[in-house]
């Protein structure tokens, strides 16, 4: 089998198969370094009790600290000035939880920790598939460094954008919204108690994930221009506008990291 993508769907899928009959190898065009320690891109990534089952029967639940893991109690939805939320909750006799959030970028280094070295699997980093090619025969890609993998089946991981995919006529449609999507881990005044809120506002959508006490990732979706003003503010005044943009829902707000 030939992976090509060493991102969580990638890693997760050759962690799954490792030490079975099926040799494996895992294509990435980034190198082993990146892999090792990802830098943050701002994600942070709500897991379900049934995917952090899943971190956990491949190795990497362990892996990630758990001070990175930040219970989802709870989930709101508003709707404009609507005084109404919608609430989900998690059925009360079998967890106190909806889920837990982590940062993106440290499931991609525990999935790499769990998975590098398995039996079975075998690593190519800074490689990227120039040609792919899947027949009744089987597949084959060929690297940059003209390098040929043969197999059986071929995994196409390498992202929405994936070049694999396209090399063999499967094609996607890809909208363009006019929104960009920006996202700052921010302190504020009022308590978030482990909920997440989702705002469908008017021209933007606006979600604030909990992290630790009186901390949390903002996630605005903006018109095009907004978000280009908004990422542009040094950090002292992206604060008080992330505030005036909820309404001071969650009173004061002070930008702590560089927006993504």
């Amino acid at each position: 089998m030939i992976i090509v993508g060493a991102g969580p769907a990638g890693l997760s899928l050759a962690r799954t198969l490792s030490g079975s009959r099926t040799e494996i190898t895992l294509v990435e065009k980034q190198p082993r370094e990146q892999l090792a320690d990802p830098r943050p891109d701002g994600r942070e990534i709500a897991l379900t009790q049934a995917s952090i089952r899943h971190l956990q029967s491949l190795g990497a639940w362990e892996r990630i600290a758990p001070a990175e893991r930040h219970e989802l109690r709870e989930a709101r939805v508003l709707d404009g000035a609507s005084p109404f939320a919608l609430a989900i909750a998690p059925p009360a006799r079998r967890t106190s939880h909806l889920g837990v959030l982590v940062s993106n970028h440290l499931i991609r280094r525990a999935l790499f920790e769990a998975t590098e070295g398995q039996d079975g699997v075998t690593l190519l980093c800074g490689r990227e598939v120039r040609q792919a090619r899947a027949d009744s025969d089987g597949v084959s890609v060929r690297l940059d460094d003209g390098t040929m993998l043969e197999g059986d089946l071929l995994v196409a991981a390498d992202s929405r954008f994936s070049f694999t995919r396209s090399a063999l006529g499967m094609g996607a449609e890809m909208i363009p919204t006019g929104r960009n999507m920006f996202v700052c881990r921010v302190r504020h005044a009022h308590p978030h108690a482990g909920i997440a809120t989702e705002w469908f506002d008017y021209r933007r959508t606006i979600a604030m994930l909990p992290l630790g006490p009186g901390m949390s990732s903002a996630v605005l979706t903006l018109p095009h221009e907004d978000a280009k003003e908004l990422a542009a503010l040094p950090l002292a005044q992206l604060g008080p506008q992330i505030a005036a943009l909820t309404r001071d829902r969650w009173g004061w707000i002070e930008a702590v990291g560089p927006p993504v």
